[in-house]
């Protein structure tokens, strides 16, 4: 098992224990499971893993999927593990980062993508590219109800979520204002 198992089993197990919803409860259930990373370092590896590692472990019967839109893909696993919970199901949500390689690195950085300073600045007339980085992240999110029922520690609401794009920027480091604005 990886970094990039291990660290999203953590933080899966983490999360529920900080709202307070343990995780046996998931085996057996509809629970899904929603993932998203970028970059491909671990992931040209073990792809088919991904999911199937952190699902097996907490034996949940819901649906899985993992989806790599980019930077977004953390927000995006979000976003469908928001429409799952619409039909009043549960739904574990990760993201993650790992650079282990410099392949990755080499690639974007001969592509011009690679901020000269290592740093982002979205929107920001400092912008000069991308700055990579590492993390995890999970949710539990589930229907307010239940989780006002079950006496979960409640962190936050999502009202609502949304998701686009327009394929015409100039760049991948040069994200649309308006079609952001226009969520």
């Amino acid at each position: 098992m990886t970094g990039q198992h291990l660290e999203p089993l953590a933080a899966a197990y983490h999360a529920s224990e900080n709202v307070g919803y343990p995780i046996e409860p998931v085996s057996g259930s509809r629970m899904a499971m929603f993932s998203g990373s970028f970059g491909n370092d671990y992931q040209k590896f073990h792809a088919k893993d991904l999911m199937t590692m952190p699902k097996g472990h907490a034996t949940g019967t819901g649906p899985s999927a993992h989806v790599d839109t980019a930077c977004s893909s953390s927000l995006m696993a979000l976003h469908l593990a928001c429409q799952f919970i619409r039909n009043g199901e549960s739904s574990l949500q990760w993201g993650f980062m790992a650079i282990i390689g410099l392949g990755t690195v080499l690639a974007i950085d001969n592509l011009g993508i690679l901020s000269k300073d290592s740093r982002s600045f979205s929107f920001d007339e400092r912008r000069n590219g991308y700055g990579r980085g590492e993390g995890v992240g999970s949710l539990i999110v589930r229907p307010l109800g239940d989780a006002i029922a079950n006496g979960d520690n409640i962190r936050a609401l999502i009202r609502s979520t949304g998701s686009n794009q327009d394929g015409k920027t100039p760049a991948i480091t040069k994200p649309s204002m308006e079609r952001q604005e226009g969520l």
